[in-house]
């Protein structure tokens, strides 16, 4: 019985070169068509051809006779087809087989192979018979003997090829019947080792289901035993912390039997902390007033210099401003008297057209004077762009002045934050220390309640 189940890895399903079972029932039902589909036609065209050669035989009967005699079996040649390839599909028939598919799958794929041949064969017959209709169509009963005895030779051939054909037919068709029956036994023999499967997969579940319930009542007995152990663990912790409670309570005797033994000792401990706060609050006080006093002393110095820069800068920007001023005045004072020499000098032009010959001199002393005032006039534009230039150079220095001052003010401003961060700091230094002296005062008042209690 274990030798006849197929193992899982021979089926179709599993092998990836396999073809499944449906393409197998396809190829074989597609197969049975082709060969049936075959045998009609090759029927219906012998019959077709035995029709004709009838009729030609009855209007020939003498090419009959003498074809009887000229035609030889040695003159006579079969259709050429592949011995070999039948030759080889008759003995895989006779060779032993497994039970696989693998097996079966491959005798189709020969079958297959030979019904193309079969259809290869048909086609080769197609040009005979295309000559035979040609024959029929062009033969003439005035045509040489020779052609009349060419024309029964190749019938003959025909003949001999049809039944040839019709002996492989029948030969596939038999090969296709015992492959038909091999197939179906091992598709039983598949039936059969599937209904063996399901039956191993259920036993399966039972057992998957069987070690699941174990596993549960694993996991419970685990979980009992956790919890009796750590009601152990409770029962020792409480016997432990039993232990702690009785030795605290003779540490606490023992405690109490040195500070009645101290007494004397912390009362003169006490008395010396208070002198010490008393020391620490003055020396805190002291350090407060002495900071606050440097406090104030660095902030009037730095508003000191800063105002005193600040005044230079106001004085210097005023004389800019007044020297400015006076260069504009100058200005238009020139101005002004250019106006009236232009004015005099085109009075003197129109005087002088009136009276040419008479103010030809004093024209002349005019235009000297006129040149005169000129270079003047040039003399005074050239010292006025100097002042310009002067004065936009003070602006200039009068701008870094007032950056390099605002930086310098800047910095004496962060330097007071500086200051005021340092006293915060101090201050909250000096709130620490009262805090740790408030506290310390506190615990030496416990103290003090304690030993007035014992």
């Amino acid at each position: 019985m274990d030798e006849d189940i197929i193992q899982p890895e021979e089926t179709f399903d599993t092998i990836d070169e396999d073809l499944p079972m449906e393409k197998l029932l396809k190829l074989s039902k597609s197969f049975k068509m082709g060969v049936e589909r075959n045998l009609k036609t090759f029927k219906k065209e012998k019959l077709t051809m035995m029709n004709e050669v009838t009729n030609i035989g009855n209007t020939t009967s003498t090419l009959n006779e003498e074809s009887e005699e000229i035609v030889d079996n040695s003159s006579i040649k079969e259709i050429p087809f592949n011995k070999h390839r039948v030759a080889d599909s008759n003995v895989s028939f006779l060779k032993p087989k497994g039970n696989t598919f693998n097996n079966l799958k491959q005798e189709l794929k020969n079958e297959n192979d030979s019904l193309l041949e079969t259809q290869h064969i048909e086609n080769e017959f197609k040009p005979y018979q295309n000559m035979i209709s040609e024959t029929h169509g062009v033969l003439n009963f005035n045509q040489a003997d020779n052609e009349k005895i060419n024309y029964a030779k190749s019938i003959l051939e025909i003949e001999n090829k049809g039944r040839h054909w019709k002996d492989k037919y029948d030969e596939l068709y038999e090969k296709y019947l015992r492959l038909e029956s091999k197939y179906m036994l091992a598709e039983k023999e598949n039936c059969n080792n599937q209904i063996e499967i399901a039956r191993i997969k259920t036993i399966e579940n039972e057992n998957l289901q069987l070690n699941q319930i174990i596993d549960k009542t694993n996991r419970v007995r685990k979980h009992l035993e956790s919890a009796l152990e750590s009601c152990l663990g409770e029962v020792d912790k409480y016997k432990t912390d039993a232990d702690i409670a009785r030795n605290k309570v003779r540490e606490a005797i023992e405690i109490m039997d040195k500070i009645s033994s101290e007494k004397d000792r912390l009362i003169e401990d006490l008395n010396n902390s208070k002198e010490q706060i008393s020391k620490l609050e003055n020396e805190l006080k002291n350090l407060i007033q002495e900071a606050g006093k440097k406090v104030k002393l660095e902030i009037e110095n730095v508003k000191i210099i800063y105002k005193n820069k600040l005044r230079e800068a106001n004085a210097e920007i005023e004389i800019l401003r007044t020297e400015k001023q006076i260069e504009g005045n100058k200005y238009q004072r020139i101005s002004k008297e250019y106006e009236v020499l232009s004015k005099n000098y085109a009075l003197i032009n129109q005087k002088f057209a009136d009276k040419p010959h008479e103010y030809s001199k004093k024209m002349t002393g005019l235009v000297k004077q006129n040149n005169e005032y000129e270079v003047t006039l040039n003399n005074i534009r050239t010292n006025v762009e100097i002042l310009e230039e002067a004065n936009r150079k003070l602006q200039d220095s009068y701008a870094r002045k007032k950056t390099k001052y605002t930086m310098e003010i800047q910095f004496l401003k962060d330097t007071i934050k500086s200051l005021e961060n340092n006293l915060n700091k101090s201050i909250a230094e000096i709130a620490e220390n009262n805090e740790t002296i408030v506290t310390a005062t506190d615990r030496i008042k416990t103290l003090e309640m304690e030993i007035s209690k014992l």
